[in-house]
């Protein structure tokens, strides 16, 4: 016998109701953020209970797969929740970008690079293929270079063993298939992305999450820079590239303006963005009609929606993020190994061999650095120096890892050549010392990682 109805939660915006066998700390209906919620005090629940209560109309959050939540209820998708303020798709589901909703894992027209990693949890039938692998990162490798459709895979920590599954049961099944298990990280696979930024007609063709249609194009909102390495359009970046989004006949009002020139190009309006010494700028502002360009230090995630205008003549700057993960660690490289001379496969990425670093700009695996260090990091998982650091820090934010990355290519009391990164205390040790001079010293230590500067 199922529970009985007991209490309830109605989204007027999604037109979705919300059933609990518990009761609610209150005893009455009301209305909150646009949602009706009260407890049953009549048996059978009827229609006429839920609209005994008339709530005044809201605007309540309508939040699509990716964007921020604060309660299931703001989540639009019947299939998805807030988790980590985040709408995600339940377990057994994935995103399916192209239709902007969450489909059964197995459902998929066909499957990306990109996976859901759901830590302590298993997938109980028998896998497709068992390998000996050491890290999440190659499991993930394997599955999408797996010679049969890898949709789900599970990465046994302890035993360092990847369980790859084509999930063929019946889909009615599939979700009691889940079920919790320490030490075992379950990992599914979401369906292939569609064009990053397509063609468009309307603001409902633009699938990633804070982004709209301008003039044709999808394009993130002008309060939002486009992060690569997330797929995501993000408010603020941790470091910003020299790539620009640019947003025709629109101004801002209430810029705050750090430095501005006068009779310049657009082009070069840029430029002085990008060169900037004195600030770091985050975007520019730029007007036709007196060829000025305004710059600034502040993120237009700061300002209001109200502060866009409709300026003809006028052009938003705003710049998009730069991913501090080394170019080559982008390729796969489980099955179709690695082309960069002086790399190998590691952790299912290409990375250079021991002795060698690499040059961004050279593409290629280098012996010393022609040009200087870079922003972008190699990283090497479960490593450490036997030397003390140089200067230490605790990372503050909910990301350590590339908190400390950008703590060592911008520090200033000396050259940063690697950090080392605590990952239960977060605490980053800064190096101004070559690691290839010292990389022989280094040892096993499971719970952190090691992160050395590229080249330029």
């Amino acid at each position: 016998m199922s529970d009985m109805c007991m209490s309830f939660m109605y989204n007027m915006s999604s037109n979705q109701c919300r059933l609990n066998s518990a009761k609610m700390t209150v005893v009455q209906t009301g209305c909150q953020d646009g949602l009706k919620f009260g407890q049953i005090s009549e048996l059978p629940f009827t229609t006429s209970t839920l609209d005994s209560t008339v709530c005044e109309p809201s605007t309540p959050s309508q939040a699509y797969i990716g964007e921020n939540c604060s309660s299931d209820l703001d989540c639009l998708d019947p299939s998805s929740q807030c988790r980590n303020m985040e709408c995600m798709c339940i377990n057994a589901y994935v995103a399916d970008h192209n239709a902007k909703k969450c489909v059964l894992i197995t459902d998929c027209p066909s499957y990306g690079q990109l996976f859901v990693q759901i830590n302590d949890y298993n997938y109980a039938p028998a896998p497709d293929n068992d390998i000996a692998l050491s890290s999440v990162d190659e499991c993930m490798s394997a599955c999408v270079l797996a010679s049969f459709i890898c949709k789900l895979a599970v990465f046994d920590i302890v035993a360092s063993r990847c369980l790859l599954h084509s999930v063929l049961q019946a889909p009615s099944i599939v979700s009691s298939n889940y079920a919790t298990q320490s030490g075992l990280v379950l990992l599914e696979r979401e369906c292939s992305s569609p064009e990053m930024w397509p063609l468009c007609s309307y603001d409902s063709d633009c699938w990633v999450p804070y982004s709209n249609c301008f003039h044709g194009v999808c394009k993130c909102l002008p309060f939002f820079s486009y992060d690569p390495a997330k797929r995501r359009c993000v408010p603020e970046c941790h470091l910003y590239s020299d790539i620009y989004t640019r947003y025709f006949d629109m101004g801002i009002t209430n810029y705050v303006i750090r430095q501005q020139f006068s009779s310049i190009s657009d082009e070069h309006c840029k430029q002085s963005c990008t060169e900037a010494t004195t600030f770091e700028c985050k975007n520019a502002l730029y007007t036709n009609v007196e060829n000025t360009c305004y710059m600034s230090e502040y993120s237009l995630s700061n300002l209001p929606e109200s502060s866009l205008t409709n300026e003809p003549g006028s052009i938003i700057l705003q710049r998009d993020c730069k991913s501090t993960t080394s170019t080559i660690e982008n390729t796969l490289c489980f099955i179709t190994g690695c082309p960069v001379q002086n790399s190998e496969c590691r952790d299912g990425r290409c990375k250079c061999v021991k002795g060698y670093k690499y040059s961004a700009g050279d593409n290629m695996c280098v012996a010393t650095c022609q040009q200087g260090l870079g922003v972008t990091f190699q990283t090497i998982k479960g490593m450490a120096s036997y030397n003390s650091p140089d200067d230490t820090f605790t990372a503050v934010t909910s990301e350590p890892a590339i908190e400390c990355q950008i703590l060592c290519a911008k520090y200033i009391d000396f050259v940063c050549y690697f950090v080392i990164l605590n990952e239960t205390t977060h605490v980053c040790w800064l190096y101004k010392k070559d690691y290839l001079e010292i990389q022989n010293e280094a040892i096993p230590k499971p719970s952190y990682t090691t992160f050395i500067r590229d080249c330029k």
